[in-house]
């Protein structure tokens, strides 16, 4: 069973690439502090009724995509077959950073809000592939934090957590029901049937 990082027990749930590298965004000059940091402000811009980005352009920004796909990079090949599985059986359009943002973003242009837009306005839902390494990756961190301010009692099913290796479940998700990867992955029956099916069903819900 999953535990919260406080160590109190998580709720087992039955469930309902050119792929971004971590590497890459801290290339871009962000270490955890900083990106902490953009957090509060992008929050806090939001409370106030700001938008994201200070042009123009972020105001016209509508909900192009289904899905924001956040994952760590050494969890890539599931979230392939995350991204492959919703595209071809549901036919969900799934955002992933290094297929959208790597090539529209113009030089000057700050890419954590960019981001933030994408979460906050391009995509229905976020999904977040949890693991050891997406619990240690500030940037991973970031975009959690984000989906979750844009979702806060996750009635609309904004934020979607995907358990994909056993690993304390972080306390600021502990309010969120999450789809249980390992409890069904080796049985591929009772995987795709209770795994997969109800993972669809949430990727696809509307209030």
């Amino acid at each position: 069973m999953a535990e919260d990082c406080d160590g109190s027990p998580d709720t087992l749930v039955t469930p309902p690439n050119s792929l971004a590298t971590e590497s890459t965004y801290l290339s871009r000059g962000f270490n955890s502090h900083e990106l902490n940091f953009k957090i509060e402000q992008l929050a806090l811009h939001d409370d106030e009724g700001g938008d994201y980005h200070m042009d123009h352009r972020a105001k016209k920004t509508k909900q192009r995509y289904d899905i924001f796909l956040s994952f760590a990079q050494e969890d890539r090949e599931f979230a392939e077959e995350v991204k492959v599985r919703l595209q071809t059986k549901k036919k969900l359009k799934v955002f992933v950073p290094s297929e959208g943002l790597m090539l529209n973003v113009m030089p000057g242009e700050v890419f954590s809000e960019q981001v933030a837009d994408m979460i906050k306005q391009g995509c229905r839902k976020t999904v977040i592939i949890l693991s050891p390494s997406y619990l240690v990756s500030p940037w991973c961190s970031f975009e959690s934090h984000l989906a979750l301010h844009h979702s806060p009692d996750s009635k609309e099913h904004i934020l979607i957590p995907v358990l994909y290796q056993k690993c304390c479940i972080p306390s600021f998700l502990s309010h969120i029901c999450y789809a249980d990867y390992p409890r069904y992955s080796q049985d591929p029956s009772k995987c795709e049937q209770y795994f997969w099916e109800k993972f669809y069903k949430a990727c696809q819900h509307t209030v």
